[in-house]
């Protein structure tokens, strides 16, 4: 008996699958489907607001520096000092580390969406009824199965 995929909760080999302790013989599988419902979670929302929040105020930076409320003798005085470069180099640094996690948690939610975003179902039909196999919202090990059950199924 061949094993196709294996985890905590689902067992399937070339002869059945078993999930969470009901057991669903393959040669009586007469179809398998699979339905996606709801939209990625509100986690990658909050994020991209991070990231605009973080780009508008240094919009907003930016226009006040350009409008002139940062005189010319304030910088030269800023970069002529050592203290006033350490102050400068500091701020830049401050800065770029903020920039980078905005984007990196723009990222992080744009995975976490993509893998854990939307509710996903295989359905199968068992002699003439119709049963859920496997809900998740982790399209990797939802992936899986689908593939492992696929291939089950071609190979009987």
């Amino acid at each position: 008996m061949r094993t196709y995929y294996q985890d905590a909760g689902i067992h399937l080999t070339s002869s059945a699958i078993w999930v969470d302790g009901r057991r669903y013989p393959l040669d009586q599988i007469e179809g398998v489907w699979r339905r996606a419902r709801g939209l990625p979670g509100g986690r990658l929302i909050v994020q991209l607001m991070i990231l605009l929040w973080v780009g508008a105020l240094a919009v907003l930076s930016f226009t006040l520096g350009a409008r002139g409320h940062v005189s010319g003798g304030m910088l030269t005085r800023l970069f002529t000092s050592t203290g006033g470069l350490v102050v400068v180099g500091v701020f830049g640094l401050v800065l770029s580390v903020l920039a980078v996690l905005a984007i990196e948690a723009v990222l992080h939610g744009l995975e976490s969406a993509r893998r854990f975003g939307r509710r996903q179902e295989l359905w199968v039909r068992v002699r003439g009824v119709d049963v859920v196999l496997l809900t998740t919202t982790d399209s990797v090990r939802f992936g899986k199965v689908h593939r492992a059950l696929v291939r089950a199924l071609g190979n009987r």
